[in-house]
C-alpha cells in the first residue's frame, strides 16, 4: 500500500513539473513533439536498414524543424529558427558569432566577474565541507555499528 502511494505521488509530481514547463515555455511543446518524432524515425530507420529496406524511411536530421502541427494545439506561430538555410548566410552568422563572443568587452567582463564567482564557490565549499565530512563520519559510524551488530562484537574500531 505504501509503495502505491509513493508511485502516485511521484507521478503527480512529474505531471506537475511537465505542466509547469509547458505553461512557462509553450514553444517547447513543438520541440518535444519533434524530438519524439525524430527518435521514432531514427529507430524505424535503424530497423529498416537492419532488415534490408534502407529507403523505406526518410531521416529528418538534415531538415529544419516543421512546426505545422502546432496549429492543432491552438498556436499557429512556430519558433524562429536561428540558423540560416544557406551556407553563405551560415558563414556570415558564424563570423558574427565569434566576433561577438571573443571581443574585448566580453573578455574584460569575464575576468572582472571571475574573482566574484570564485569567491562564491569558495564560500560554498567552506560551508559545505564540514557538513559533508560530518555526514561521512556518521555514515561510517553507522556502518561500523551495523557490522558490530551482525558479528556480535563490541569492538567498533577494527
Amino acid at each position: 500500500m505504501r509503495t502505491k502511494v509513493y508511485h502516485i505521488v511521484s507521478i503527480a509530481v512529474t505531471v506537475g513539473f511537465v505542466a509547469v514547463a509547458l505553461l512557462c515555455f509553450p514553444n517547447a511543446l513543438g520541440r518535444l513533439v519533434e524530438s519524439f518524432r525524430d527518435l521514432g524515425l531514427s529507430v524505424a530507420l535503424y530497423f529498416a536498414s537492419l532488415f534490408g529496406f534502407p529507403d523505406a524511411v526518410h531521416a529528418t536530421v538534415t531538415e529544419f524543424p516543421d512546426y505545422s502541427f502546432l496549429s492543432l494545439f491552438g498556436s499557429g506561430k512556430a519558433p524562429d529558427v536561428a540558423i540560416s538555410a544557406t551556407f553563405d548566410g551560415f558563414a556570415a552568422q558564424w563570423v558574427s558569432y565569434w566576433q561577438t563572443f571573443i571581443s574585448l568587452d566580453n573578455v574584460a567582463a569575464y575576468f572582472t566577474s571571475f574573482p566574484t564567482v570564485l569567491n562564491v564557490i569558495l564560500i560554498v565549499f567552506v560551508f559545505t565541507l564540514p557538513a559533508i565530512l560530518l555526514l561521512f563520519l556518521l555514515f561510517r559510524r553507522m556502518v561500523l555499528v551495523y557490522k558490530c551488530g551482525q558479528e556480535k562484537s563490541n569492538n567498533l574500531y577494527y
